[in-house]
């Protein structure tokens, strides 16, 4: 009869064990299944802009064809070599406007090769923007490049188009600027009297999405670990819940053994 008794306190203590574990599976399998979501959300804006990168979303046409023409002596679109702080990205696009999407050539040879093709071959819109690197100008002396710098090959020329800006505060506007201002929400003060406010229809906001896939893909890197580790957490409280099923299968083998022998004694 003892038998019996502890073989009955096993298999009850094995129950309240499987219980336990059921439990842990439950957390295990809904954090897996949240890291799953959060990794795949990211992941789908990061195809979604990966998609209107390749797909030049937002260029001119013309300028897009004339990529597309693959020639050695194109280094690539303005926007390529400059490298803004998130929060200012939308502002310095506003000041570039349509520049933002000038070719930078290598030569003015280049840049004939590309007018001889506009005006003879390309029969679409749009129009081209074209930097010559052996006609890049001095650079400025604005406040702007403190913030913002250029990379590549294509840096002298964003030194020249925004090293002739200071970045300024609402409170710092007084009177006429001595040259160009560029305000944080994209406000440009002009030294000729000129303000432009808000985004003007070019801007595709193609900085603000650059920056947005480098942060994404950034947090997709790591919501994809948290996902593994969550995977691997759930894997372990599986094979827990296995044992714990095996081991009330066993106690309560034991208990009918008890029993049995307890019966034929």
């Amino acid at each position: 009869e003892g038998g019996v008794e502890r073989a009955k306190a096993q298999l009850d203590s094995a129950r309240a064990g499987l219980g336990d574990v059921k439990s842990s599976l439950e957390v295990a399998r809904l954090g897996e299944l949240e890291a799953v979501r959060v990794a795949g959300g990211i992941q789908a804006e990061v195809a979604a802009l990966e998609t209107l990168e390749r797909g030049q979303e937002g260029i001119d046409p013309a300028t897009k064809a004339a990529l597309a023409l693959e020639d050695a002596g194109v280094i690539g679109s303005l926007f390529d070599f400059v490298e803004a702080p998130t929060e200012l990205g939308t502002a310095v696009e506003a000041y570039l406007g349509t520049m933002a999407e000038a070719l930078i050539v290598r030569d003015r040879q280049t840049a004939d090769r590309l007018i001889r093709w506009f005006s003879e071959d390309w029969q679409g819109a749009g129009g081209l923007i074209l930097l010559p690197l052996d006609r890049v100008p001095d650079k400025g002396v604005g406040n702007l490049l403190e913030s913002v710098r250029g990379i590549g090959e294509g840096a002298p020329w964003v030194e020249a188009l925004l090293g002739e800006v200071d970045l300024v505060e609402d409170g710092e506007i007084e009177g006429r600027p001595a040259r160009p201002q560029l305000l944080r929400d994209g406000t440009i003060l002009d030294p000729r009297g000129l303000i432009r406010v808000g985004a003007p229809s070019v801007i595709s906001g193609r900085l603000e999405r650059r920056d947005r896939l480098v942060m994404l893909r950034s947090a997709l890197s790591e919501a994809e670990e948290v996902a593994s580790m969550a995977r691997q957490g759930l894997e372990k409280e599986e094979a827990r819940y296995s044992e714990a099923e095996a081991s009330v299968e066993r106690a309560g083998t034991a208990l009918l053994d008890a029993q049995d022998e307890l019966r034929s004694a």
